[in-house]
């Protein structure tokens, strides 16, 4: 397991993420990936008005390190996961998943059963 990175999520304010290709920009409470922008995913358009949505309401976006995905072997395929955590007050309140076939977990994402096992 890796170590948490302090700075993996940054205000965008703060980081160069729009010449930065280490950086993506979504909105802070994005739980499916409508909104992660990606510049070489994108058109130049899309990422202009990505842009200017940033510079106007920066304070509803988050600029997040990437990463490189890995697949985990599931009955249809290898598939890239996502885990999200609510949380209320800074506190624990619930978690998804879901999978999908692309690094890129958007819309199209299945969602799936998190299952704990009581740790004794």
């Amino acid at each position: 397991m890796t170590r948490c990175d302090p700075n993996a999520s940054r205000d965008p304010r703060h980081v160069s993420w729009s010449c930065d290709e280490s950086w993506l920009v979504k909105t802070a409470v994005c739980n499916t990936g409508d909104t992660v922008s990606i510049r070489e995913l994108m058109t130049a358009k899309q990422w202009l008005r990505t842009r200017l949505s940033v510079s106007l309401t920066s304070n509803q976006w988050v600029a997040q390190r990437r990463f490189e995905s890995v697949t985990v072997p599931t009955p249809p395929g290898p598939r890239h996961v996502c885990v999200g955590v609510y949380t209320v007050n800074g506190r624990t309140a619930g978690a998804y998943v879901r999978l999908a076939e692309k690094p890129l977990i958007d819309f199209a994402a299945v969602d799936a059963a998190l299952l704990l096992e009581k740790d004794d």
